[in-house]
């Protein structure tokens, strides 16, 4: 195999794309220097403590990269404020970059409130929709 096909670009690392399981994907672009996390269907705490555990644990994975999760699609079950609390004291090694959170109106909008709010510094936003959040991300940090 020739070697310099195998050189990782600066950063030393590649794009990767991981699929935890059912219910929890993620995408790390270390180029573009941003994670998408995509939620779907019904999960409940277990399962979402997995797949952030896996996104945490995965090499390709920098806290200092911003990231989109998109909850539009799931129903969070199961997430008692304690609860929320208790993912938040985990995911906090994960913090770093901007998080925007997408969460509409409906199942899980008010846990994703609720984890937002734990998060006074502003790096942490929800939003209705992609563009929204999208929008927030390009801008300039301050």
């Amino acid at each position: 195999m020739d070697m310099a096909a195998m050189r990782l670009p600066p950063g030393g690392r590649l794009p990767t794309k991981r699929k935890t399981f059912v219910g929890f994907s993620f995408e790390i672009d270390s180029k573009r220097r941003t994670v998408e996390v995509t939620l779907a269907g019904e999960l409940g705490f277990a399962r979402l403590i997995e797949g952030i555990q896996q996104l945490i644990d995965d090499p390709g994975f920098d806290p200092q990269f911003d990231m989109i999760a998109d909850c539009s699609n799931a129903e969070l079950t199961n997430m008692a404020p304690n609860l929320i609390d208790s993912i938040s004291d985990i995911a906090q090694s994960a913090h770093g970059g901007r998080r925007a959170v997408i969460a509409p109106p409906g199942a899980g909008a008010h846990a994703v409130a609720h984890y937002v709010g734990l998060h006074p510094d502003g790096l942490i936003r929800q939003f209705a929709n992609r563009d929204e959040a999208a929008r927030w991300l390009s801008e300039p940090v301050d």
